[in-house]
C-alpha cells in the first residue's frame, strides 16, 4: 500500500450511487434542537422562522404528525428564505437526496451556499464535497479545499479527513503530508474509521510523520474493529509480513477474511493465495481459486493470473464448484 492510496481511502465514506455520493454528514444539523425540544402536540400555525424550521422537523421526522417529505419541505422552505441556516441546511439535503422534491443538485449546492456562508459547518462541508464531485458546481478542488477547511475549522470530522487527502494528493492545494497527517489525526480523534486508517498509512510509511509501526498497527486496528475493510487488509498485511510483531499467519487470515467478505479485491486475493499455499489454513483449491476469481472480477491482475495458474492444477469439477460458489457468494455487512 503506498501514499497515493491515502486519498480513495478517505473518499470512501462517500462514494456511493447517484446523488448519495455527496451525502457525507450522516447527522443532519445538530444544532437545530433535539426532539426533546420539540412539542409533540399538533401546533397552531408556526410564526417566525425557528418555528416554521422546528415545524419542518416534525414533518420530516413524523413527530406527532404523519411524515410528510413534501410538507416538511414547505416549512424548512419558509423558514430558509428568512435566512434560517440550519433550514437552509436541511432543504440542501433534501434536494440532494430527492426527499420531498425532485432531486436538484444544482438547487442543493445554491442553498449549501446560503447556509455556509453564514458559518453553518455541516454546509460548508457538503458544498466542499460537492466541489470535490462535480455536483451542482463545476468541479474545483481549490474552492473545495476552501470550504472542507470552513469545516474542519469547527470541528467536522469527515471535512477534516478529506481535507488531509487533499494535502496528501496536492490537489487544490500544494501538497503537504505533514498538514495532511495533521487533519488526518484530527478526525481520528473524533473516532472516524476512514481517518484512522489513513493516519495508520502515515505512520507505517512515515508520511508527514516518524515512521512508527506500533502506531500504524494501533490505528488500523481502530479502524478495523469499526469494519473499515482497507483497515483489516493492512492488519492481514502487517500480521503476515512480521511488521507487527511474530508473524502470525492465522491472524493474517482472520483479518484477510473479514475484508474479502466485504468485498475488498486485495484482502480476496491474498485469502485466495494463503488457500492455495495451505499457510494459516488447509490447503484448498476449490476456495483458492473462489477468492482468485471475486478479486478478479474486481479488476486485481495478480489474482486473474493466480486463477489461471490455479486452473492448470484443478478438474473440471473443481472449477466449476468454484466458479458457482462465485456465483453464490454475497458480500457481508462491516464487522
Amino acid at each position: 500500500m503506498n501514499a497515493a492510496r491515502l486519498a480513495p481511502i478517505a473518499l470512501a465514506t462517500f462514494k456511493g450511487g447517484g446523488v448519495a455520493l455527496s451525502l457525507l454528514l450522516s447527522v443532519l444539523c445538530l444544532s437545530c434542537g433535539s426532539k426533546d425540544e420539540i412539542s409533540s402536540e399538533p401546533s397552531s400555525e408556526p410564526v417566525g422562522a425557528e418555528a416554521e424550521f422546528r415545524e419542518g422537523l416534525r414533518y420530516k421526522d413524523g413527530d406527532g404528525v404523519t411524515a410528510d417529505p413534501s410538507k416538511a419541505v414547505e416549512w424548512f422552505l419558509k423558514a430558509a428564505s428568512q435566512g434560517h441556516a440550519d433550514a437552509q441546511c436541511v432543504l440542501g439535503l433534501a434536494y440532494a437526496a430527492g426527499e420531498g422534491v425532485p432531486a436538484d443538485p444544482g438547487e442543493a449546492a445554491r442553498w449549501f451556499r446560503e447556509a455556509g456562508e453564514q458559518g453553518n459547518a455541516e454546509a460548508q462541508g457538503q458544498l466542499g464535497t460537492f466541489y470535490m464531485t462535480g455536483m451542482g458546481v463545476p468541479e474545483d478542488h481549490a474552492e473545495a479545499a476552501k470550504w472542507l477547511r470552513k469545516a474542519a475549522e469547527q470541528g467536522e470530522a469527515t471535512p477534516q479527513m478529506i481535507l488531509g487527502s487533499l494535502y496528501d494528493s496536492g490537489q487544490g492545494v500544494v501538497k503537504d503530508e505533514e498538514e495532511a497527517a495533521k487533519w488526518y489525526r484530527r478526525a481520528a480523534e473524533q473516532g472516524l474509521a476512514g481517518a484512522q486508517c489513513c493516519l495508520g498509512i502515515c505512520y507505517e510509511l512515515g508520511s508527514g510523520v516518524e515512521k512508527d509501526l506500533p502506531k500504524a498497527f494501533a490505528w488500523y486496528r481502530m479502524a478495523a474493529d469499526q469494519g473499515l475493510g482497507e483497515a483489516q487488509f493492512a492488519l492481514g498485511r502487517l500480521h503476515e509480513s512480521h511488521k507487527s510483531g511474530p508473524q502470525d499467519v492465522e491472524d493474517s487470515v482472520r483479518w484477510y477474511r473479514r475484508a474479502a467478505e466485504q468485498g475488498n479485491a486485495d484482502a480476496q486475493a491474498n485469502l485466495g493465495r494463503l488457500y492455495m499455499l495451505g499457510a494459516g489454513v488447509p490447503k484448498d483449491t476449490v476456495l483458492a481459486y473462489m477468492w482468485f476469481n471475486l478479486a478478479a472480477a474486481s479488476g486485481d491482475d495478480r489474482a486473474q493470473k493466480a486463477r489461471e495458474i490455479l486452473s492448470d492444477v484443478m478438474d473440471r469439477s473443481q472449477i466449476d464448484e468454484a466458479q458457482k460458489l462465485s456465483r453464490e457468494w454475497k458480500p457481508k455487512k462491516a464487522e
